[in-house]
Formats: C-alpha cells, sequence, structure tokens
C-alpha cells in the first residue's frame, strides 16, 4: 500500500468516531486491546439538573438537587394559591352581583388584614343597593415578582375585567364596571393558603 493511500485510511479512521458522537468530545486514543476499549464504552457525562424559575426569566438553568426540590414546593405552592383566589373570584362575584356582604363561605378564604378590610370594601355598595348584571371575568393569574405584603408568604398577579358588567342602584343603570389588575398576598394558615390582603389600579385591559 502506498504511504498516500495509508494516510487516506488512517484519516478515515480517526473521523469515524467524530461521526458517529456528533459535536460531542471524542475520546483519547486507545490501543486495540479489550481492556481499554471496555474503559472507552463505559464512561459517561455526569447527569446536570435544570431549573426554570417560576417567575422572573423562563430561561432554564443548571440548579443543585436542592435548589430542584426547592423549586418544584414552589411551584405546587403557587398551584394551591391559584386555587383558593379563583375560589375567592367566584364568591366574591357573587356578593358584587348581588350586592351582598361577606358569607360564612369567603370568610373561610381570608385571614389577617383582610378579614377586616373585606367586609369594609363590600359596605359601600351594600349600603348604596348596587347590584351589577352582566360578565365579570377573571383575565388571568398567574405568579407574581412584587414585593410581599407583610407577613404574607406568596403573591398572584391578576386581572379582574367588569367592563362588559352595568352597575344598577335603585332601579336604575350607573355606568359600567372598570379593568382592574390586582395583586394579591396570601399566606399558609392551618395548612391552606388564605387571602392575606390585595392592592390593584385601573387598566386599560388585562
Amino acid at each position: 500500500m502506498s504511504r498516500t493511500r495509508r494516510s487516506a485510511t488512517l484519516a478515515a479512521l480517526a473521523l469515524a468516531p467524530l461521526l458517529l458522537v456528533g459535536c460531542t468530545h471524542a475520546a483519547a486514543p486507545t490501543t486495540t486491546t479489550a481492556p481499554a476499549a471496555t474503559e472507552a464504552t463505559t464512561s459517561a457525562t455526569p447527569f446536570q439538573i435544570m431549573c426554570t424559575p417560576v417567575v422572573g426569566d423562563p430561561s432554564p438553568k443548571p440548579c443543585t438537587q436542592a435548589e430542584y426540590d426547592k423549586l418544584r414546593q414552589q411551584k405546587m405552592d403557587y398551584a394551591d394559591a391559584e386555587k383558593v383566589y379563583r375560589a375567592f373570584f367566584d364568591e366574591n362575584v357573587k356578593l358584587e352581583k348581588a350586592g351582598g356582604l361577606p358569607t360564612p363561605d369567603v370568610k373561610l378564604l381570608l385571614a389577617g388584614p383582610m378579614v377586616d378590610q373585606y367586609p369594609k370594601d363590600l359596605q359601600p355598595g351594600h349600603d348604596l343597593g348596587i347590584t351589577w348584571i352582566g360578565d365579570i371575568k377573571l383575565g388571568y393569574v398567574r405568579p407574581s415578582d412584587a414585593e410581599l405584603y407583610p407577613n404574607s408568604e406568596i403573591a398572584l398577579s391578576t386581572c379582574t375585567d367588569a367592563s362588559g358588567a352595568i352597575a344598577h342602584s335603585l332601579g336604575k343603570e350607573r355606568g359600567p364596571g372598570e379593568i382592574l389588575k390586582i395583586t394579591v398576598f396570601l399566606k399558609k394558615v392551618d395548612g391552606q393558603f388564605k387571602i392575606w390582603w390585595r392592592s390593584g389600579q385601573v387598566a386599560e385591559s388585562c
């Protein structure tokens, strides 16, 4: 075999592992003896855990097992908190439409300063006999990175769209509702998340 042909053959053999494994690092050259071949095939790259934050940058990042476990619990907490808020929202809509005051069912979803504040929120509409006709929708509920209200543990960003509802009082229309972006703060009390506080502002859309 000529030197040129022999060099080409060796070059082709050298490229073969690269073609098989793509862009991974090639193994160091080994002899053709059985022990060396066994050692090369049993080596493996350590598994890397990746974490995707609940709020903030959604890009997955390398993390430790402890960080992964903490993030997993955080996601479960947000899911539980969302269920509580959706239940509160449904009860709140019923009360606002009827011009009512807090019921025992909705009080079970409240804790901390919200226990006293929520009746105050409903009282003016009740005193004026205001009721609502039309749709009051929940635009979204999602985790929030807002600064926590004192003694709360988790925050949700929400949007309530009452623009499709009309307020009535003393048999007269009083005008349409508003769109509100509300940050809801919750705290776990006796093993269950409860509404601890909420604050919001008028918005143009959800």
